[in-house]
């Protein structure tokens, strides 16, 4: 039994109905970092309004089905780009894909005039949504994380690009002189390849959204278990783990290894003073110095309340001194400001360096016996492991 283009136009309507209500669960659902699920629905309910007018022609003027039903069917990929756009957090080309909507638009008013047909019909709607299929893809690849494999960015954009190809075979067909066609209508075979995967890929590029939005969201939750809050620095259990096997590198290539241990000065004091708050911007104030600091191979993070660790790859001693001194230097020309309050602080610093198959608790354990004694000697410092204890006679 073969299916009639009716069928696959209602198919189509019913499907994207049926999605839409998905969308519309999972734009309730997700956080507000993930962005973009409203306007897919809304996309959704668009789409499902044109199939649902094309699929009436012949019942309802053609106004509504021809003018209308394309002029929707153009809008909803316009508002799946936007949608993609949104979510990736790009810039969305309105102006390319206001004017896609209006080209078609025209294009079907034109094609309902005295001596026009079905095929410049055809080759108007089949131009607007070649570009806005494409512009689809494009957005998709451009905006993905070169460093990650994302299977539904991939997934979109190759149903939009294959969308797009359906078109051009669509128009070049007809612009060969496809003698039997007569509409969207016509029962041939390339009218149905075209209704087939359009109704199809309604449903697998919302799949493919979808997708991209559960990646998206098991990385956020990643990146939480991972990252401290606060400051969005490694936490102790990832600085850990990577830490751990960057100490291995460094054993096997017999590497340099330094790691530095750093302490706010009297943090009581300040949360005592001017509130948790004040505590709490101090924190990530000292975080924004290390980010300027530390260089992206080496590894840092928040080791607990307002302490902080450092592992330095292929770095000497001396090196990991000196980065010490600049940073304990940069931190008291430093004001935070609260309530119209200039808060300054400073922080201690212990530094040590690793030798060949020495475990990362031992070697936080000389960082911390520096740490511990630049506190004792007045705070403000940076002291190295093994320190030198003056004896007063």
């Amino acid at each position: 039994m073969e299916l009639d283009p009716r069928t696959f136009i209602f198919t189509t309507t019913l499907a994207a109905f049926v999605m839409m209500i998905v969308f519309s669960v999972q734009a309730r659902s997700f956080p507000e970092s993930i962005k973009g699920f409203k306007t897919w629905g809304f996309a959704l309910l668009v789409a499902t309004l044109a199939s649902a007018l094309i699929a009436a022609r012949g019942f309802i003027p053609d106004l509504l089905s021809v003018v209308l039903g394309n002029g929707f069917l153009g809008l909803s990929i316009s508002l799946m780009v936007a949608a993609i756009s949104i979510f990736l957090d790009r810039p969305v080309p309105w102006k390319l894909l206001l004017i896609c909507v209006v080209f078609i638009m025209l294009g079907m008013i034109y094609s309902l005039a005295p001596g026009q047909g079905q095929q410049i019909r055809t080759m108007f709607a089949s131009t607007g949504n070649i570009v806005l299929l494409s512009v689809a893809a494009w957005v998709a690849l451009s905006g993905r994380n070169v460093l990650k494999f994302q299977f539904g960015v991939y997934f979109v954009s190759i149903c939009a690009g294959t969308s797009a190809l359906v078109c051009f075979a669509r128009l070049m067909t007809l612009l060969a002189g496809d003698e039997g066609y007569a509409g969207l209508l016509t029962e041939s075979p390339m009218q149905r390849i075209y209704l087939a995967t359009y109704s199809l890929n309604v449903l697998l590029v919302s799949i493919g959204f979808s997708i991209m939005g559960h990646e998206k969201l098991v990385e956020s939750y990643q990146d939480l278990a991972s990252h401290d809050e606060l400051t969005g620095l490694y936490n102790r259990r990832r600085f850990t783990e990577a830490a751990e096997q960057e100490i291995q590198r460094a054993q096997r290539y017999e590497r340099d290894i330094s790691l530095i241990l750093i302490d706010i000065d009297n943090f009581k004091a300040i949360n005592d003073t001017y509130g948790h708050q004040a505590g709490d911007k101090v924190i990530k104030d000292i975080a924004e110095v290390m980010c300027q600091n530390f260089r992206e191979t080496d590894l840092f993070g928040r080791y607990g309340g307002e302490e902080f660790i450092a592992l330095l790859p292929e770095t000497q001693l001396p090196d990991a001194a000196a980065l010490s001194e600049r940073m304990r230097g940069a931190l008291i020309q430093r004001t935070v400001t609260f309530e119209n309050k200039e808060i300054t602080y400073t922080a201690s610093f212990g530094v040590t360096h690793g030798q060949p198959g020495m475990p990362l608790d031992q070697l936080v354990g000389q960082a911390d016996k520096a740490l511990y004694h630049a506190k004792n000697s007045g705070r403000n410092r940076v002291e190295i492991f093994p320190v030198v204890v003056e004896v007063v006679s």
